[in-house]
């Protein structure tokens, strides 16, 4: 599912990192969350959990 497209939206100031709820997408067998908001391509990561965690923070 790396890379893969799951969907469109409204604009990423709808979305904030870590959230959860209101994503629109489904079928995986665990929870998404936004894990990377790129304003210059309008893309809103998706991701485990585990993509959650940083190692630094810039």
């Amino acid at each position: 599912m790396k890379g893969t497209i799951l969907g469109r939206h409204p604009g990423i100031i709808h979305y904030t990192i870590g959230q959860r709820k209101g994503l629109g997408v489904g079928g995986s067998e665990e929870p998404l969350y936004v894990v990377r908001l790129n304003p210059d391509t309008n893309e809103v990561v998706i991701g485990p959990k585990t993509c959650l965690a940083q190692q630094k923070f810039l």
